[in-house]
């Protein structure tokens, strides 16, 4: 049996195999029948030997194989048509033995399991292409929006307990990509709540990033024009005792990414860049910026970025309130991010 697991969400590829690895023999017998190959020194003649040898006291060999198919994705600008030369079997010409790889794998006995697990692998990687008309073949792509929701959702009831719908959206807001967090996080709350359904307070208290998804829904809120609702946003914010200072420099961390997407749309810098000029690889952090990029112009961020840089020279320098001088900023970022009908 042939498996080829890939994609990004390297959290749900392990969980497959690991539901895959329990249907198989018991664990004592599994475990002197599996091995566990790195793909980036690998020769075809270890892995051939391995495929072939048969089982000791068992029905099943499993033999999970890493990185490997990953080394045949053809080139950045071969995919995209540039380059002078064709490269797209650069690794295969210079490892002639792969070619082999196909005929070998329709040849092992019917107790091998064979599991390939990559990264994202593309549709021309030759590898793939010659495996997969034998393969079960899964792609693990990243969740987002509703299939994330949904996750969350599965992931609290399997593990006992019950989420109400804003504190999942809360969670997905807070969300920076991987799943083994959020796993981590679902286990915490869950243990957490003790019965009872996890709610919007959980979230805030234990969840980190959760005063992020905050900042969102304020700028938000002040984009739409919508005071009423940046006002609550910001009380929420004091209420989980968020200093005002930090309250400032969250939105204009927010502000400055909304610039920076400005700019980089600007420059039509592509998309897969945008992680490591924004320092985060949260693609809905990323999204969220965009969004509210969108809506807006770059000389009504640089205005609001300069009403926070006076909000916090108040603070340091006169006897006004924090909450006042926070307050009277979000009316002024309502008006200035808005944009005029």
């Amino acid at each position: 049996m042939l498996y080829i697991f890939h994609g990004e969400d390297d959290f749900s590829r392990r969980e497959a195999l690991t539901r895959l690895t329990e249907g198989l023999d018991a664990p004592e017998a599994l475990a002197t029948n599996t091995s566990r190959l790195d793909g980036s020194d690998l020769t075809f003649d270890h892995l051939n030997s391995i495929i072939n040898a048969m089982p000791f006291l068992a029905d099943h060999r499993l033999v999970i194989v890493q990185g490997l198919l990953g080394k045949s994705n053809p080139p950045e600008r071969q995919r995209s048509g540039g380059g002078a030369a064709p490269r797209r079997r650069k690794w295969l010409k210079e490892s002639d033995q792969w070619g082999q790889l196909a005929d070998a794998v329709k040849s092992m006995p019917p107790s091998t399991v064979l599991v390939f697990e990559d990264g994202a692998l593309h549709r021309d990687n030759p590898l793939l292409k010659a495996l997969a008309p034998g393969a079960q073949v899964k792609v693990f792509e990243p969740l987002r929006g509703a299939k994330l929701q949904r996750w969350v959702r599965q992931r609290v009831f399997d593990s006992g307990g019950q989420i109400s719908e804003k504190a999942v959206s809360l969670l997905v807001a807070s969300f920076d990509g991987s799943l083994w967090r959020l796993a981590g996080d679902v286990e915490k709350l869950t243990l957490y709540a003790a019965g009872r359904a996890i709610d919007e307070s959980d979230v805030g208290k234990l969840v980190a990033g959760s005063q992020d998804s905050n900042i969102f829904a304020l700028v938000d809120a002040a984009i739409e024009g919508n005071r009423t609702r940046a006002f609550r946003q910001l009380s929420v914010l004091l209420a989980d005792g968020i200093s005002a200072f930090h309250i400032l420099t969250m939105i204009g961390r927010q502000l400055r990414l909304m610039a920076l997407a400005i700019d980089l749309r600007a420059r039509r810098v592509p998309e897969s860049e945008y992680p490591k000029h924004m320092g985060t690889a949260s693609r809905f952090a990323i999204d969220k910026v965009l969004i509210q990029a969108s809506t807006s112009t770059l000389p009504a961020i640089t205005q609001a970025y300069e009403n926070v840089l006076d909000t916090d020279l108040q603070l340091k320098s006169t006897d006004m309130s924090e909450e006042i001088a926070l307050e009277l900023l979000v009316a002024s970022l309502s008006g200035t991010l808005h944009p005029k009908k």
